[in-house]
């Protein structure tokens, strides 16, 4: 069942992560289940994105994006509740831009979890910009 809740804006975001103020780079959730989650950014075009080095948002920042849309998965579906989860490993992962900074309008991010146990969680990631995949890929959580 896709859809169980209404969008998260950023403040209720901000209670359930560790990720706080220009670090947070989800501004919402747009919906969720036990399995997926769609969350929306504004965050890549920011001037003070913490992930820019040079002006310019690279790419593979967005696997932080992805991170934190896991994060706030883990955390809404009992998972990773007051526990914090460290990305111990990507596979698979596909990058089809350079840069994430030149992207008009918003991100959606979407994470589905492939296997969940006590200790650690699989998902697959994928962020997108305009109806384009820019990078997807596979992750591994395990929690402290």
């Amino acid at each position: 069942m896709f859809g169980r809740a209404a969008m998260l804006s950023r403040d209720e975001i901000a209670s359930l992560v560790p990720h706080h103020g220009d670090m947070l780079l989800i501004d919402s959730v747009r919906e969720w289940s036990e399995e997926k989650i769609v969350c929306v950014s504004n965050q890549h075009r920011s001037a003070d994105n913490p992930l820019r080095r040079g002006g310019i948002l690279p790419a593979a920042s967005g696997i932080e994006f992805c991170g934190q849309a896991m994060a706030i998965h883990g955390a809404l579906v009992g998972v990773a509740k007051d526990r914090r989860g460290l990305l111990v490993a990507l596979r698979d992962v596909r990058f089809a831009v350079q840069r994430l900074d030149l992207g008009e309008g918003e991100l959606l991010i979407e994470a589905t979890a492939i296997d969940r146990s006590a200790d650690a969680s699989s998902y697959g990631f994928c962020l997108s910009g305009a109806g384009k995949e820019l990078l997807s890929g596979r992750a591994i959580v395990l929690f402290a």
